[in-house]
């Protein structure tokens, strides 16, 4: 075994001597495809947790009701939605329910001024923040009078404000 063993390295020894342009190139091959396997995995590593990130901010058990207008004979909305009275009965009867909060969802444009900004609106509840848990940088969420009684509140993201306020 011994003996084999020293055959092979003075083999290869004669063989790197002989062609060294060879063994270089070899070598050379060899390290790019350890570099390109190393990359590909840090690659594919970072897209996992940037996945992981954006599913953990939606919530972990997020759970979205939209109704749907059935649109098999062609026709558009066929009048039947989701209301208030529903999310609520959701909250009340279905079991393991943390927070319910209707949403209803559309593009508006905010205007300021002389500036204006294309932008969603989603009209809610102060759970939603909750359920979706996203934290409010500046300002506050409103407060429950405001929400029984309609009151008009608004949060907007930072880039309307950037857009709209400047700064």
């Amino acid at each position: 075994l011994l003996m084999a063993f020293v055959v092979a390295f003075s083999t290869a020894t004669e063989a790197l001597t002989r062609h060294p342009l060879r063994a270089l190139l070899t070598c050379f091959g060899i390290f790019i495809g350890v570099v390109s396997v190393t990359l590909v995995m840090t690659l594919g590593e970072g897209a996992e947790r940037a996945v992981q990130a954006q599913v953990q901010q939606l919530g972990e058990n997020l759970l979205t009701v939209q109704a749907r207008p059935d649109r098999a004979s062609g026709a558009g909305d066929d009048g039947k939605n989701l209301t208030e009275a529903d999310a609520e009965a959701i909250g009340r009867f279905v079991e393991g329910i943390a927070s319910v909060a209707p949403t209803l969802d559309g593009m508006v444009r905010a205007v300021y001024r002389q500036k204006n900004q294309s932008t969603q609106v989603v009209g809610t509840t102060a759970s939603y923040f909750a359920a979706r848990k996203y934290k409010i940088e500046d300002g506050a969420v409103w407060q429950p009078a405001q929400e029984s009684t309609g009151a008009r509140v608004a949060l907007i993201g930072p880039t309307v404000v950037v857009e709209l306020f400047g700064s």
